[in-house]
């Protein structure tokens, strides 16, 4: 019999799987993954943490599951995800995360401070969508936002996307290899430039965010999740992260509405608290609508109250609408989409790219660059290394383009990857965290203030060994080139 939202409301504790047998619960995920009557499209697969075996994978090598096997997932107890690829429309995907590289369980052991610091950026946000006319979903995780919404292949402004791309992506060529065999839907060429496409508007709409929020927000803003130096709390950061657009969009998930937030729990990055602490708790994945931050950590915290929200909350992903294309129309009239057409007006064959590295090894690198590729693995996949070479290389002179294809090739070396590459794609992860990057500098939004060696140093780059470079000495003459 399901336990009556009385009884978890109160004084008893709800557990995860009283929480999760409640039907209101259980209606909120399956609106949020399209499965409801009247859902206009769905979720082409699940993911579950951890997995049959019971071992946590990172979530772009879990195991993809069929729709049908969303109350067994339930019933398993772990965290819950549904594919960003949908079966009838393209989702518009945007994450906000607090992030803190020294202490990595501070979101969750400070939740309310944590949040706090958040909430500039949150807001920025949410004026930015209402003033372009944009609704999503707006769910609050362990550590920050996910804001979500639905692009119908039908509607004009899917296609005004699939226009912005100038090509089909690389990863298009592998899809049918790693889609589980079961699923009906394939990606065709339309819709793999309309992903393409939005996460170039993505980028535009994350500049406009930064410069609302620089002012306000406490901590610095960054997108992509690079590294920060020390500040006056340390190295924490908010980043605004669009990595789910630098991977194929058939493995890129996200966590579902009411489903349960563990990842403290399955990352073990609490190991340091003591047994028994609160912070170990699960939490749930909530709407915040305009609801208090306050009470909103603490229904989230308390999985009664949260299967209490889900009886009058809504899970549905909603649909987006003309708004979409005036952000289009800014983007395209936009220094940043002027900075996009120039990066992909000239291509590098694989030839240049070899060469471009034969070349570098030849040349005088700051140690912090020549890291990246006498380690490549794993410095080159960390975003504060991409982020340095990107601006080393720009301040050279190199076009972004040029810079992308040199890394593509250093991915495409034998460095022990394991199977990292086996879902994810070399170039087009490659040339999108450069893009954005040197779109970032192309149009101001990253001054490039902390490309400097103290800096670096802060972040934990710097070798410590005497290499004889400067890098603001590198920036300056970059800058004074341009006057």
């Amino acid at each position: 019999m399901t336990t009556s939202l009385f009884s978890l409301s109160g004084r008893l504790p709800c557990t995860v799987a009283q929480y999760i047998a409640q039907p209101h619960v259980r209606q909120r995920i399956r609106e949020y993954c399209g499965l409801e009557p009247g859902s206009p499209s769905a979720a082409v697969f699940l993911g579950a943490q951890p997995d049959e075996a019971g071992e946590v994978r990172r979530w772009e090598d879990t195991t993809y599951h069929p729709l049908a096997e969303l109350d067994r997932l339930l019933d398993r107890g772990g965290e819950l995800t549904r594919s960003l690829w949908d079966t009838d429309a393209l989702l518009f995907f945007l994450d906000i995360d607090h992030c803190d590289p020294d202490h990595p369980a501070e979101a969750f052991l400070h939740a309310a401070e944590t949040f706090r610091k958040l909430e500039a950026v949150h807001e920025a946000t949410r004026s930015a969508l209402r003033e372009f006319g944009l609704a999503a979903c707006d769910l609050m995780t362990g550590e920050g936002y996910h804001f979500t919404a639905r692009i119908p292949f039908a509607s004009p402004a899917f296609n005004e996307l699939a226009e912005l791309a100038p090509q089909i992506p690389d990863w298009l060529a592998d899809h049918v290899r790693r889609k589980p065999p079961w699923a009906t839907d394939a990606i065709g060429a339309t819709q793999a430039r309309a992903c393409t496409g939005l996460g170039m508007v993505m980028e535009f709409l994350a500049h406009d965010i930064v410069r609302r929020a620089a002012a306000p927000c406490e901590l610095p803003l960054v997108v992509n999740s690079p590294r920060v130096g020390f500040g006056p709390h340390g190295r924490e950061s908010i980043s605004l992260d669009l990595s789910a657009f630098t991977d194929p969009l058939d493995i890129r998930q996200a966590r579902t509405a009411f489903s349960v937030y563990q990842k403290s729990l399955w990352l073990g990055v609490l190991k340091d608290v003591p047994h028994g602490s609160t912070a170990l708790a699960p939490l749930a994945v909530i709407p915040r609508a305009d609801r208090p931050l306050s009470e909103l950590l603490e229904i989230r915290a308390d999985l009664g109250r949260a299967a209490e929200l889900a009886a009058e909350a809504s899970g549905r992903i909603p649909t987006l609408g003309t708004g979409l294309l005036d952000l289009v129309r800014r983007y395209r009239a936009s220094s940043l989409a002027r900075f996009h057409r120039k990066f992909y007006a000239r291509t590098w064959s694989l030839e240049d790219a070899r060469q471009d590295r034969r070349r570098l090894a030849a040349e005088s690198l700051p140690q912090c660059i020549r890291a990246c590729f006498d380690t490549p693995n794993d410095l080159l996949l960390r975003p504060e290394y991409l982020q340095n070479l990107t601006r080393l290389l720009v301040a050279r002179g190199w076009p972004a383009r040029r810079i992308a294809a040199l890394i593509g090739v250093v991915y495409q070396e034998e460095h022990g990857w394991g199977g990292r590459w086996r879902r994810m794609n070399r170039r087009v992860r490659a040339e999108v965290y450069v893009r954005a990057f040197a779109g970032m500098i192309a149009t101001g939004v990253d001054e490039m203030v902390d490309f400097n060696c103290f800096s670096t140093q802060e972040k934990g780059m710097c070798p410590g060994t005497a290499c004889g470079h400067e890098l603001k000495l590198e920036c300056d003459r970059w800058r004074a080139g341009l006057q």
